[in-house]
């Protein structure tokens, strides 16, 4: 029987009529994740490795800033554009958050808060697209690494700002740990569904800051 062929890092940019919009991707393994891709009509729809794409390609494998796909017996690849990273998603090395990072601010109490927030914790742990339909997300690169993720509000922004997030708000960390540092996406997920609160290490307008969520009533 002959082996599946590897599915490369890189590869041929792909000729279909599709957008990249935006990734929820894990460093360590690429087969995890979601990619929001638009078609040529900007019908955008949420897919895992594996899925159908419009044109007859498969969706192989998921990065920050790429996603691979098969097509034909070929590989091919979908990019970020470059003005979404050019824009907000890439922070100039010339431009260094201040040093050091503010003492976590305390967590917010409000009962009703807590409760949203624990309620769509559970929704997105069970069904990843539904975060990327909530919140926006795109990689921020520094030199050519990932830095992390800015964020914006889909849906709901009032509670976005209600939590003490902003538009442009870059997470670099999750409870202590940086984003480009989560080898184990699922892990993390196990810890966030039984945690009480979590705190983000963000960069906002340059500035590091962190933020302590609650996430459990």
């Amino acid at each position: 029987m002959a082996e599946a062929p590897v599915v490369p890092t890189e590869a041929p940019e792909t000729r279909l009529r599709l957008t990249l919009k935006g990734v929820v991707a894990s460093s360590a393994e690429p087969v995890l994740g979601v990619a929001l891709i638009a078609d040529d009509r900007q019908n955008e729809r949420h897919y895992r490795v594996g899925a159908e794409l419009p044109g007859g390609a498969r969706l192989e494998q998921i990065f920050s800033d790429r996603v691979i796909l098969s097509r034909e017996g070929r590989f091919e690849m979908l990019r970020l554009p470059r003005e979404t990273l050019d824009s907000a998603a890439v922070v100039p090395a010339s431009q260094p958050a201040q040093a050091g990072i503010a003492a976590p601010a305390p967590p917010l109490r409000d009962a009703g808060l807590a409760a949203s927030l624990a309620t769509r914790r559970d929704t997105w742990l069970q069904e990843p697209s539904q975060f990327m339909e909530s919140i926006r997300v795109r990689p921020v690169m520094e030199q050519g690494v990932m830095k992390g993720f800015a964020v914006s509000p889909r849906r709901d922004p009032a509670l976005f700002r209600q939590a003490g997030l902003r538009p442009g708000d870059v997470v670099t960390g999750i409870n202590g740990t940086p984003v480009n540092a989560i080898s184990d996406p699922q892990a993390l997920m196990a810890e966030l569904a039984q945690a009480s609160e979590v705190i983000l290490d963000l960069e906002r307008q340059g500035r590091a800051m962190s933020l302590t969520l609650p996430i459990g009533q």
